[in-house]
């Protein structure tokens, strides 16, 4: 018996042991109720085509009962009603659904990924990796037959050749889609989180090379090397001297640059975690923008402008190869690496105020929020404070006196 369905009503409905189904007060409309407790919104209809009866899957309504809802009463009656108005002009919409091969609606997706607000590099390392070991696999088999193991043995093309870390992102993309195609109604669950990461090899991580606390002075050391390209030095002391990784720096725009305030403003798309970071800088790191004017790249959209770079800016690893090719002792991320180790063994800054340094997401999300505005005095003085202490190791002795002066106490350190 029809009724007009109402969230009250559906909230007090219990799942059964299997599948049963509610009817609405509008023609066709139907809501299923799963043994899970999932309930998807359904429409009943006779195919002008087959002249068969068909459902056809509108979506999900809830996942679980406490679940929110995800296509609304009212927005799954309009649906049912735009249907049978296509009916009515002969069409099956069983028939023009779009195709379910993992391909089709992989290229959908992928498609509506680029043009929402994501690090375009790591949506392009994606596509790749899914190009390479996911569609050979899964791209000819619709997705509502795609089974847990078979998303496994694509999976494990990437475990086979060591790449660990890229079989991590592929996992968690593929749960994304799949996730997403749940909630568009193409299938009822998401096969990709019923897999495990424990089911693969995993390793721990490689710590990046980094100068210890009695090293600093070489990368004086470095920065004074006339031998070295001038541009990729001012990249590699920007880099020291704001704890920004290599990316950051390397793409940071002139737009970014607020030269009245002396503070870097990143723009969020750019940033690992989203979010706009802010960085004030020291008097050392202004000098190194006066440079860069010096040297007219100001007149280009890049704090780093690299002629012969096909992207504009330097490149991205250019700040670590030149670091290895004049041998010192740490990559550019290896510099993130002694700023964090400034900030909390050696100054006394605050906690919460290190991960905004870093632009780190807060470790306990119950911390206190401050406005960016705040943050920005005592964040310079921190920017500032550390860029001080590395200017009191330009040579080896000054190094050494340095670490007496702070009652550093080096562990494993070999005499240099």
């Amino acid at each position: 018996m029809a009724v007009k369905l109402t969230n009250t009503y559906l909230s007090r409905i219990q799942p059964k042991e299997r599948i049963y189904r509610i009817s609405d007060y509008i023609r066709g409309l139907y809501i299923r109720i799963m043994p899970s407790g999932s309930m998807y919104w359904e429409l009943r209809y006779l195919s002008p085509i087959t002249q068969k009866r068909a459902w056809y899957v509108i979506g999900l309504y809830k996942q679980l009962p406490s679940s929110p809802i995800t296509i609304s009463i009212a927005d799954a009656r309009k649906k049912a009603e735009e249907l049978y108005t296509e009916i009515q002009l002969g069409n099956d919409p069983n028939i023009v659904q779009t195709d379910t091969l993992f391909s089709t609606l992989y290229e959908e997706w992928r498609l509506k990924r680029e043009k929402e607000n994501l690090n375009k590099k790591h949506v392009d390392a994606m596509h790749s990796a899914t190009t390479r070991y996911i569609l050979p696999h899964l791209g000819k088999i619709p997705i509502e037959e795609i089974k847990p193991f078979m998303i496994a043995d694509a999976l494990r093309d990437l475990e086979k050749e060591g790449l660990l870390a890229t079989l991590g992102k592929v996992k968690s993309n593929l749960n994304l889609m799949f996730r997403d195609w749940v909630v568009r109604g193409y299938i009822h669950e998401n096969t990709a989180q019923q897999i495990p990461r424990s089911a693969f090899e995993t390793k721990e991580p490689i710590a990046q090379r980094h100068l210890r606390l009695d090293q600093i002075y070489l990368l004086h050391q470095y920065l004074q090397n006339e031998n070295a390209s001038l541009l990729i030095r001012l990249a590699v002391e920007f880099i020291a001297r704001t704890g920004l990784r290599a990316n950051e720096a390397c793409q940071a725009l002139w737009e970014e640059f607020d030269e009245e305030h002396q503070v870097l403003s990143i723009y969020k798309g750019r940033m690992k975690n989203r979010k706009e970071h802010l960085v004030p800088l020291s008097w050392q790191s202004s000098e190194i923008i006066k440079k860069l004017r010096e040297l007219g790249t100001d007149k280009t959209e890049y704090l780093f402008f690299d002629p012969t770079s096909k992207t504009g800016h330097l490149h991205l690893e250019a700040p670590r190869n030149s670091l290895k090719n004049y041998k010192v002792p740490t990559t550019a991320h290896g510099l993130r690496h002694l700023f964090s180790t400034l900030l909390n063994e050696v100054m006394t800054v605050d906690a919460n105020l290190i991960e905004s340094c870093l632009s780190h997401t807060p470790r306990k999300t119950s911390r206190v929020n401050y406005n960016k505005a705040q943050l920005v005095m005592p964040m310079r003085e921190a920017f500032q404070e550390y860029s001080d202490h590395l200017d009191s190791c330009k040579t080896k002795e000054d190094n050494l006196q340095w670490i007496k002066d702070n009652n550093i106490i080096l562990l494993n350190s070999k005499n240099l």
